[in-house]
This record gives structure tokens, sequence and C-alpha cells, in this order.
């Protein structure tokens, strides 16, 4: 008797967990894909964003970018592909010696939500893009080459 409750308890144990599993990874219409282009309108891959609750997760796979260079990466808070000044930089990206780069950056400085404050919606009535730029944004002086040059851009859209 005492090993059928122990087997129950855990069993019950094991299928909430599951549940919980199952309820923290989202469905397709919760990820949203930014495909990629370089300044001559080719593929050069996507960036998937997931909304978590610490922020959104920005799931990159990019190729054909500067070989073994760190390079800036920001979220535009309009949807247009032209340089800006109001945008959000996130961590500088570091190519591998093809030119590839496949990572994860969270980012809690915007959202895919209508119902959150005090952060970016990224799908507001402006819209936003993704800008990778041909040099690292510093990020201790809070400043970018003014030499700088877009090499990839990305609408974002639902």
């Amino acid at each position: 008797m005492k090993k059928i409750i122990i087997f129950a308890i855990i069993l019950i144990l094991f299928l909430g967990v599951i549940g919980l599993i199952v309820n923290q990874v989202p469905s397709d219409n919760q990820i949203y894909t930014v495909t990629m282009k370089n300044n001559e309108e080719e593929d050069i891959g996507t960036i998937k964003m997931i909304e978590i609750r610490a922020g959104v997760l920005f799931d990159l796979d990019l190729k054909n970018l500067t070989p073994n260079g760190l390079q800036a990466i920001k979220i535009h808070k309009i949807s247009d592909c032209s340089p800006s000044s109001n945008n959000i930089n996130m961590p500088n990206l570091e190519m591998n010696v093809d030119g590839e780069i496949i990572t994860k950056i969270l980012n809690r400085e915007v959202t895919l939500s209508e119902n959150k404050i005090d952060v970016l919606n990224l799908f507001d009535q402006d819209g936003s893009s993704i800008i990778i730029y041909d040099t690292p944004y510093d990020h201790e002086n809070y400043s970018q080459d003014v030499n700088s040059k877009r090499v990839a851009c990305g609408i974002i859209q639902k």
C-alpha cells in the first residue's frame, strides 16, 4: 500500500513538472521572426523574438557579416532602416571566422505585449527595426564611431 501511495505522489509530481514545462514553451504565434537583410537586400539570416518573463529573448542566426569582428546591434524605435539616434543598444555581436553568429540576447527594455508599461513595445504605432553596424558600440563611454555604417537591417512585424 505504501508503494502505491509513493508511486502516486511521484506520478502527480512528475505530471505537474511536465505541465509547467509545457506552459513555458511558447506557441508558434508567440514567436516573431525578423528577416535580416544586408545593404544589397540579400537575406543574411533571422532573429526570432520570444517574450519571456524577464523580457524579450532575441535568438540570432546570422551569416555573411564581418569575420572575427565586433559589430553593434541596435533596436531602432521606428520601423525604418535609416540611421537614428533613437535606439536601444544591445550587446555587441562577435562574429566567428566565417562571419557567422548563433546566439541569444535577453533585452529587458522592450516588450512584444501591449499591456506592459515603462518598456518599448516593439509593435507600437511607428513600429521598430533591428540594425547591425560595422563597428561595435562602446558601452563604457556610450558612443558609436561616427563613421559607423549600417550593414544589415530587419523590420519588426507581427
